[in-house]
């Protein structure tokens, strides 16, 4: 797990005071000459004075690693360093062509970001910084956002998503425990039932075709006229767009392998795919320089974001697993051989400690181990989804006790009709 942070202020020399005057902290790798935090921060001022307007040169990427990922306990300062150079690439190539960060096949981007580390990475001022002040490793990339050759700025525009999709490819490139980012929460998952289909055949399913196809084409600036016309042309993906119970939506439709119409709405797709959705996607606003005043370094205790994450799974977890535990006794009373239980796209399976956990599709979300439960990129969809399954549950069992019931009162009156019956021929038998 990984988890990533970027930051813009107009102060070189408490940028770098902040990252390298702490304990224990140590330079990974730079290309400036110096090595503490003043003669480093004079450095910086040689870009700075080649585009002075800029109102935020300062650049401050920040990755954390989970210190309960096991493919993350042993990290090399190689590595680090690696991975720092490898987000600031991302951001720098994805700033200028943000759809390569959208297509489902990342080559592109791969090689693009290559060539960056390979050939351009040097026309910047920056230095890489490892702390171990707090449980899990951290790196500081503290970097000027003007090129030294031709004094361009690094545009910084959705960069907070962007950063997101960055980490994410980092986790499946070097095996790292994956998470779910903010804008995955607004995308519907593939049922259990798809994802296997697509692992057999390689061809992604028609509704992750048309979220990738959306995601690569809405863009910032864009009309809906153009989305269409680009999903059309570019994806062979028709919409229509029209009121429904007073109001607006969209539908989709594309072909699948097989030559069927697939015919899916913007609801259907996730919440981020709605018409508002999408037509909220397309007014923001693209600048290099947001408007707006901002702080001259950010606060000497910044927010920790891993810590943050960490701290919202542990409330995630806090709060199903005594939902699943419920669901799970409910449901195996009266089938002790159940294996699994399926609510739509979750299903509850035994641990190997014989404790339920919660799966979407093949990707474990809630994972008990030594005595405690754990969460791995749940969300708040996540938990209304399995309280709504618990409820639902609650409630078939009631049904079943209740035809359980009825069933019993039907074979003891049925039993006293039979007595009834017998003792009624007896009677006549003694007259």
């Amino acid at each position: 797990m990984v988890v990533g942070k970027t930051l813009q202020n107009n102060n070189f020399k408490e940028t770098s005071r902040y990252v390298l005057d702490k304990e224990e902290a140590r330079i990974l790798g730079s290309t400036v000459m110096g090595s503490d935090s003043d003669t480093i921060s004079r450095e910086f001022l040689m870009s700075r004075d080649l585009n002075p307007g800029i109102e935020r040169p300062v650049y401050h990427l920040i990755l954390a690693y989970s210190y309960e990922d096991a493919a993350t306990k042993d990290l090399t300062d190689e590595f680090l360093l690696d991975r720092s150079k490898e987000f600031f690439a991302g951001l720098v190539v994805s700033a200028r062509e943000p759809e390569l960060l959208r297509q489902e096949d990342k080559t592109e981007y791969k090689q693009k970001v290559n060539d960056f580390l390979e050939t351009e990475i040097y026309e910047y001022q920056w230095f890489s910084a490892a702390h171990e002040d707090t449980r899990h490793k951290h790196t500081h990339f503290v970097a000027s956002r003007e090129n030294l050759i031709d004094g361009r700025c690094i545009p910084t525009w959705q960069d907070k998503e962007r950063s997101h999709r960055i980490c994410r490819e980092i986790e499946k490139e070097y095996g790292l425990q994956q998470i779910q980012s903010y804008y995955e929460v607004e995308r519907r998952s593939p049922t259990r039932r798809q994802l296997e289909e697509w692992e057999k055949t390689g061809i992604s399913p028609v509704m992750v075709q048309m979220q990738n196809a959306i995601d690569q084409e809405a863009m910032p600036g864009r009309s809906v006229e153009a989305v269409r016309t680009a999903l059309q042309e570019n994806h062979e993906i028709e919409t229509i767009v029209g009121l429904r119970n007073g109001k607006p939506g969209i539908v989709f439709e594309k072909e699948d392998s097989k030559g069927e119409v697939i015919r899916m709405s913007g609801s259907q797709l996730g919440r981020g795919y709605t018409l508002p959705a999408i037509e909220r996607r397309l007014e923001q606003d693209i600048q290099i320089e947001p408007p707006g005043v901002e702080p001259e370094i950010e606060q000497s205790v910044e927010p920790d974001p891993l810590e943050q994450v960490m701290h919202e799974q542990a409330g995630y977890a806090k709060r199903l697993a005594p939902q699943i535990k419920e669901i799970w006794e409910r449901e195996t009373a009266d089938r002790p051989k159940l294996k699994a239980a399926t609510f739509e796209d979750y299903q509850i399976r035994l641990s190997n400690e014989g404790q339920p956990e919660l799966y979407r599709g093949d990707r474990q979300l809630l994972e008990h181990s030594d005595g405690e439960y754990r969460a791995f990129g749940l969300t708040e969809q996540d938990c209304s989804a399995m309280e709504k399954f618990n409820a639902l549950s609650q409630q078939q069992a009631q049904e079943r006790l209740q035809q359980l019931e009825f069933q019993q009162r039907l074979q003891q009156r049925e039993e006293e009709q039979k007595k009834e019956r017998v003792k009624s021929r007896s009677q006549e038998q003694e007259r």
